[in-house]
């Protein structure tokens, strides 16, 4: 288990998960990351990190540095950090797209199978209620019925309301980025019939990071909004 401040993930006891987590991370890497990482979006230095592992600073760097650049792990600065799978470390990682293309084969294919087992909602740190609405991993004891309606209103948010927190983003930094659903999607052989174009975009820090690490594209806030 990674805790995330008051919260616990607990992933579903489940093969598919297995199987997702064995191509996601080599043995190396999930001992590292149990060994020496306690919180998921906690930044850890090198020195932590070393203590923790018992690995020496250098051998352990270069391990870091790789699965960042694989996109298994964050970085902020000189401190090294691990993603809850979502949302965050599915997103970093298909997004990159650089681990052994048969190994993300096999995980893109877990993942698909998770979402139609409604298990990858359990994977999930948020604590907003849209990531808890499937009884995935037991059953409801018992269903209580209510027989009342409610009215949902939808809304679509004026232009002028999406540029204004869009404007906000500190630093002010826009980028451009391949969509991990439709890479993840493509892997596991399903890939979207409408598009393959980046419809994903990063502002401010997590802006920065996608071009400091060579995926995103950098745009205007005014290119953003086109």
């Amino acid at each position: 288990l990674l805790s995330t401040g008051k919260s616990v993930i607990g992933l579903p006891k489940h093969p598919i998960t297995q199987v997702l987590l064995e191509n996601m991370y080599i043995e190396d890497e999930a001992t590292l990351i149990v060994s020496a990482f306690k919180k998921c979006g906690e930044p850890l230095s090198l020195r932590a990190l070393s203590k923790a592992s018992g690995m020496p600073k250098e051998d352990l760097k270069k391990k870091l540095e790789d699965m960042y650049y694989k996109g298994k792990l964050m970085k902020v600065g000189t401190l090294y950090m691990v993603l809850p799978y979502l949302p965050g470390g599915f997103e970093v990682y298909f997004t990159l797209h650089r681990d052994d293309p048969e190994r993300m084969k096999k995980a893109a294919e877990a993942h698909a199978k998770l979402g139609k087992l409604g298990l990858s909602f359990e994977l999930s740190a948020s604590s907003y209620p849209v990531y808890r609405v499937i009884p995935a991993i037991q059953p409801t004891e018992r269903l209580i019925e209510i027989s009342e309606g409610s009215e949902v209103k939808y809304q679509v948010l004026p232009h002028e309301i999406l540029r204004e927190y869009l404007a906000k983003a500190k630093p002010p930094i826009y980028s451009v980025v391949p969509c991990s659903c439709r890479t993840a999607a493509k892997l596991a052989g399903h890939p979207c019939k409408r598009t393959d174009e980046n419809f994903c975009i990063a502002t401010g820090m997590l802006a920065k990071t996608t071009l400091d690490q060579g995926v995103g594209k950098e745009v205007t806030l005014e290119e953003l909004l086109s």
